[in-house]
């Protein structure tokens, strides 16, 4: 993956290029330039006119990947650099936006994102190390100590495993390996994916495991890629993207259920959580029950049909609570599916009530990485920079307690770390954060401003 440059305003036109402008200027050696991330709502279907981005350096290719992770906004150099033209197909599982004479417009959705990645330069160890260093003193400072990185490849597993071994890992990670279902990225065959699971899951470490496979079943509402039950309303002969077959999910998620691998499920629409539902069920017939906690993530939309069968399969969720309001967030999604299903998003309760074992994630970068953002949106239902107040199915709110569990204990339970981290208790690693203030007496509405003063990481300050 190529270096990229993070947008400090990302939902600002003008603001972008002027970022783009003199990070270009300060670094003018290079002929890619990436950066993260252009907000939700920025573009109709979040798809970026290359005009906007070809005049602030001609000559340079620039592409801003979309705070989803699932599109690109490139500029006409990029698209030429990346062979993408008039006469290009969409690829499978891909969308290169156009304009009415076929004309590539910029925007590249899903699998089309993968010619940026092949044509742009990668990372270099030395810029996977700093990236990592960097992380570790981000999540300090949000008091977070430990996370489950949901899409890794070799290359940087290996950097992140030997700056573990020398201590100069400050954060608790459970990695889930990219898989073929990962068309958003440059990914290892499954081969490969296979033989470096194996060879390192029993690798045991407080501080970098691998032990789970990333299965990305659908794609995402704006684009009309997360796969429904029921055709989206603005697009009626789609129901979405499937990314693979449902034999190879089935007998995928089951050969490493037999090898005591868990998989970690992207799934947002009703139809993608049903089918990786499916194939744990297929899993369990055919191996007996591992007790591996085989992990659904985002779970937007969810059936009512199939709520019964997370508990029932001992499935672990987590929801990206940032997402549970109305606003330029959602102005892409109300569109496609209607009100009426629109105001079923984000079922955390219901979840919690049949006994399921939810998370709340940040989902960073998709969205922001101070917790008590997510926290506040998920007690109050509403954005929490007070943006509206208009909540978004609020019977799905749930308590301040809840939601700290979500973001300590549950969570350390879906890492299997839940004897070592999550709660303050004799015999586990110090891992702890001081607050400038008591999420139990502060109002709802004022959670998203609480601040952390200190953290603690296994009893060393470290912010």
């Amino acid at each position: 993956v190529p270096v990229m440059a993070r947008l400090k305003d990302p939902g600002d036109v003008d603001k972008i290029r002027r970022q783009i402008k003199a990070h270009i200027e300060a670094d003018p050696d290079k002929q890619w330039y990436l950066f993260g991330d252009f907000a939700f709502g920025l573009f109709p279907g979040d798809n970026g006119p290359k005009e906007l981005l070809d005049d602030i350096a001609p000559g340079k290719a620039i592409a801003i990947m979309h705070a989803s992770g699932h599109a690109f906004w490139a500029n006409s150099k990029a698209l030429e650099l990346a062979g993408i033209t008039a006469d290009t197909p969409d690829p499978e599982l891909g969308i290169i936006a156009r304009k009415p004479n076929g004309e590539p417009q910029g925007g590249l959705q899903e699998s089309a994102m993968v010619a940026i990645w092949k044509a742009a330069p990668g990372f270099t160890e030395e810029e996977i190390a700093a990236s990592v260093e960097y992380a570790n003193e981000m999540y300090a400072a949000a008091g977070i100590t430990a996370t489950r990185e949901a899409g890794q490849v070799p290359s940087r597993w290996a950097v992140v495993e030997r700056m573990a071994k020398k201590g100069k890992v400050k954060t608790r990670y459970k990695f889930a390996a990219h898989w073929e279902g990962s068309i958003t990225v440059l990914h290892p065959t499954q081969d490969e994916v296979r033989e470096w699971l194996v060879d390192n899951k029993d690798k045991q470490s407080d501080l970098a495991e691998l032990d789970s496979l990333k299965v990305i079943i659908d794609g995402v509402p704006a684009s009309r890629t997360s796969l429904m039950k029921k055709p989206f309303l603005d697009k009626p002969e789609s129901r979405g993207v499937q990314n693979f077959s449902t034999e190879l999910l089935n007998e995928a998620v089951a050969d490493y259920d037999n090898l005591g691998v868990t998989s970690m499920f992207h799934v947002i629409g009703d139809q993608a959580a049903k089918l990786a539902l499916d194939a744990v069920e297929g899993a369990q017939k055919a191996n007996g029950v591992s007790g591996l906690r085989h992990h659904l993530s985002h779970c937007v939309i969810v059936d009512e049909a199939d709520l019964p069968r997370f508990k029932e399969l001992g499935v672990v969720v987590d929801f990206s609570p940032f997402f549970p309001y109305r606003g330029t967030v959602h102005a892409n999604h109300v569109p496609a599916v209607g009100e009426e299903d629109f105001s079923k998003w984000y079922a955390v309760k219901s979840m919690m009530d049949q006994g399921v074992v939810v998370a709340i994630a940040t989902d960073y970068p998709v969205s922001e990485l101070n917790p008590f953002v997510h926290i506040e949106s998920s007690v109050t239902r509403m954005d929490p920079h007070g943006l509206n107040d208009d909540p978004l199915a609020p019977e799905e709110a749930i308590t301040v307690e809840q939601a700290i569990q979500a973001y300590t204990l549950n969570p350390a339970h879906i890492l299997g770390w839940e004897d070592k981290i999550g709660s303050i208790e004799i015999g586990k690693l110090a891992d702890m954060v001081i607050l400038d203030s008591n999420p139990l007496e502060v109002p709802a509405a004022d959670m998203s401003e609480i601040r952390v003063l200190k953290t603690v990481f296994g009893g060393e300050m470290i912010f």
